[in-house]
Parts: C-alpha cells; structure tokens; sequence
C-alpha cells in the first residue's frame, strides 16, 4: 500500500525523529528501507521539538524571570551563566509568585464550570457549589492533551480504592484538573472522557477532580502555570515527544511521567519523577498494573510528602529547589529557539549549501549526478568481493594492529566510485556485529586481473568475542549521504 511517511522520506535528503527515543523508533519502523544497513546507521536522526518560551510561560512568571535572569532568558543557550543566576532568585518569591498562578486557575475553573452548569440549566445550589471546587492552596496535578487511547488518560483511575485514599487524606491534600479534546472521529478517545466525567460523578469527587470542557489555548496556558505537577501517562514508545510537559517547566512545574518522547532524555530525577524505568512491555494489560502501581507509589512517599514539607514559613524548600532546576535545565533546552539553531546548522544550511551547488553551472552538477546513478545501478550488483586476507590468526591481543587486505571486483565502476570499509565490533549471542565502528580502506592500485586492492588496519580495545567484516559503499561528493540509494555490499 502507498505510504506518506515513505515518499516524504525517499524524497527527503535530512529525516529526523523529534526526539531522541523517536528517532530509534522511527529507525526500527523504517529499517526495511535500507536492507542490509546495521539498524543503529540508518539514516534517521533526531531534533528534539521545543516550545516558544514567551508563549507558554505565564506574564506572571515571565516578570520574575525578567527581573532576575534578564529579559534575554528566553533565547539563552544551556550554556548560558545566565542560568547561574535562578540560585539568587528568592524561594519566597518564586512560591508566590506560583501560589498567585495557582489560585488563578482556581478561580477560572470555578467561573468556567459555573457558566457551563447554567447553560446547562442547571438549578441554583448546582451552580452556587461551582465556587467550591478546588482548593488554591492544595496540591494540584495537571493532566492535559489530546484524548487518543495511547496516552492512557485514564491510567491514575485503574486502582479506585487507593486514588480514593490519596485524595482523601486530610493532611496531604490532592486535586486533580482535567482537560482536552479527542478528534471527532476518535470514539474510544470520547469514551475516554466520559469515563472520567462518569467517575467524578460516581464517587462524589467533584470538589477534588475537575474536567474543564472546552479546552482551547487559554485554558492550557493557564494549567501549565498553575498546577504543581504535570502528569503524563503515555504507553511507551508511542509519544512522539510531547510538549505540554516542557509548557508546564517553563512555569517551574514539575513532571511526573513515563519515560517517554522528550521526557526520556530529560532530567527526570533533578525536574520531575520518572514513572518506571523505561521498560517495554509485551503485555499491556500487565504494563498498565505495573505503571499504575508505579505512579501510585510515587504519589504517596515521594511527590505529595515533598509538597507539604514546609518550613517555618510556610515554604516547601526542597520542592522549590526542584522547580528552580525545572527552569534553570529544561527552559533553555527544550525551547524552539535551541530547536531553530539545530534544525538551521544540522539540515536547512547543509540542504541548502547541497542544492546551490548541485543547480550551478545551468545544473551541471546535478546531471553528472544522475548520470551517475544510473552507472552505478547498472554495475551494482555484479561488484565481488574477491576476498579478504587478515595478518593474524583467530586469537589476538587487545591493542594489537592488525592487518586487513581485500580484492574486490568493481565491475565496471572505478574506485572514486565507492568506498570500502572494515566493519568492527563485539559479537553478541545471535552471531551479529553490535557496538560497532567503521574504518574506510585505502585503495592501492590493482592486480593483475584488475582487482581492486584495499588495505587497513583495525585494533580491538576490548577482550571477548569480536567481530569484523568488510563492506562496500556507494560515494560520490553530492550525494545527501552514503545510504541515500539504499546501496550496500558486503562481504
């Protein structure tokens, strides 16, 4: 069947995931593109997506960081010693400057869900108990983002009985606030929603747990400021990346999520709370038991316990620290504007610089081009690798040098035309070559028969079974990479 996914990246010279677990997903995904390419040399890379720092973050907060980072902090690299200076920002100050974004989204949800219970036509006392939900001064985890299945919206639900007693305890208060949309064509996303709408109601928590409708731009800048936590539930490694989590540690909000998409390679122990270890499973019913129990755990001993740890003035400082470090770390590093600098220098300056010179000369350069390939897709697969002479026998020492030499038969191509390389590395229990490194071959000349001759040396640093073989790739100075036609002999 016909794929967009493959058009767009046959025809692409620069393919990247957007975040780095993406990007070994999406090698796995597409490896059958490039057959007998080593999966880890797929030519799929990643940039890890980021959001616009002004736009998420709250005027609130962005005055504060003003005041003490400069008003340069939204485009500062990690590098930054801009950065330096969230150590001097006062905890008293920062916690009240997010206690103010609290009690904002507090009093929205209440005035949102009084509207929409009078639309409703709902009665008096109805709408009158809308100015009760939520409590400004508790605990409050933040859940937001589009309803398909793969996110597991429902997953803080799966135990009733033990969220009950998390958000029954009197002294470690907990809310939750709920919000987003699924597509209208997405039935289980919709019933998603209504199972947590119908749970609300089934056991009366309507104070404590509250689904905002109409989700929209102002009601997701006002929860990734306002909440404490931004949970994050997806079945790993289906999330792409994910970006409501960097939204939230803009604000100085803390995650707790699956190590999933851009969390994975975040700082999840200094910014946030990991939920698992980055396990896959082939069950997931049973993954689901397991991260459920996993979050419910975290909830209790270590994520409320360190909100509620206040000191003498009422100030939770360990958790301020941890926000401090959900700025200083996450805000310049998953921002567009770090995002733009590697999709600038690692593809559109290279594609561009590729393009120019392939149209100079009245394209010139992008004729001898395609000639090129259709001489080398002629003589491709008649190439032999005639054979390969090693200077040790099968025990060597690690550091030793050793000797590699090959004849191969280009049939037809000349040696500008390829390049041969020694493949190297461990052995692992299926036989294969992991870990692996590539050396290039120097051409000697030929033979008699017209052979090519190669030599090389390799070195093995590490004791054990190792391996090495031998390949031939196609090169030539426009192509986007080695790989770009899927080419590759071996030995």
């Amino acid at each position: 069947p016909f794929s967009m996914a493959i058009l767009a990246i046959k025809m692409a010279s620069f393919v990247n995931g957007v975040a780095k677990l993406h990007g070994v997903v999406s090698r796995s995904m597409f490896h059958s593109l490039w057959q007998g390419l080593p999966l880890e040399e797929v030519p799929i890379t990643s940039i890890t997506n980021g959001v616009h720092a002004r736009s998420c973050t709250s005027p609130v907060m962005q005055g504060l960081y003003d005041r003490y980072l400069g008003p340069r902090w939204q485009h500062a690299p990690t590098d930054d010693p801009l950065w330096d200076k969230m150590k001097s920002m006062p905890d008293e100050e920062l916690w009240r400057y997010h206690e103010r974004c609290r009690a904002e989204l507090v009093v929205f949800v209440r005035e949102r869900m009084a509207k929409k219970l009078r639309d409703r036509g709902a009665s008096p006392a109805e709408v009158a108990a809308a100015a009760e939900f939520l409590d400004p001064g508790v605990f409050t985890i933040g859940f937001a983002r589009r309803f398909a299945t793969y996110k597991r919206a429902t997953l803080w639900m799966r135990d009733v009985e033990r969220i009950k007693r998390i958000l029954g305890n009197k002294n470690r208060k907990v809310q939750f606030v709920i919000a987003g949309k699924a597509h209208p064509m997405d039935i289980p996303g919709k019933e998603l929603i209504r199972e947590i709408n119908h749970f609300i109601r089934e056991q009366g928590l309507g104070r404590q747990i509250v689904f905002i409708p109409d989700y929209d731009l102002h009601v997701a800048r006002l929860m990734v400021a306002g909440c404490d936590v931004w949970l994050n539930t997806p079945r790993r490694p289906r999330e792409a990346s994910g970006t409501s989590g960097m939204k939230a540690s803009m604000n100085g909000l803390l995650n707790l999520s699956v190590l999933d998409g851009w969390w994975d390679e975040a700082d999840y122990v200094r910014t946030g709370w990991p939920i698992g270890h980055g396990e896959d499973y082939q069950d997931p019913n049973y993954q689901d038991n397991v991260e459920a129990n996993a979050l419910y755990e975290l909830l209790e001993q270590e994520v409320v316990p360190l909100f509620y740890d206040r000191d003498s003035e009422g100030i939770p400082r360990a958790w301020v620290k941890k926000m401090k470090d959900a700025i200083r770390l996450n805000c310049p590093h998953f921002n567009t504007a770090r995002m733009v600098r590697e999709y600038a220098t690692r593809a559109y300056f290279p594609a561009s610089d590729r393009f120019s010179n392939l149209i100079g000369s009245n394209f010139a350069p992008a004729k001898e081009l395609a000639h090129w390939k259709t001489k080398l897709l002629d003589n491709w697969y008649n190439i032999k690798i005639a054979n390969v002479d090693v200077s040790n026998g099968p025990d060597v020492q690690v550091n030793q040098n050793i000797g590699v030499k090959a004849r191969i038969h280009l049939a037809g191509l000349s040696p500008d035309d390829v390049q041969v390389e020694l493949y190297t590395g461990e052995v692992n229990a299926d036989g294969n070559i992991v870990h692996a490194k590539s050396s290039v071959m120097e051409f000697q000349g030929k033979d008699q028969e017209q052979a090519c001759i190669y030599t090389g040396d390799i070195v093995y640093n590490a004791s054990g079974l190792q391996g090495m073989s031998l390949r031939v790739l196609p090169k030539h100075e426009n192509l986007s990479n080695p790989y770009e036609l899927g080419l590759i002999s071996w030995a």
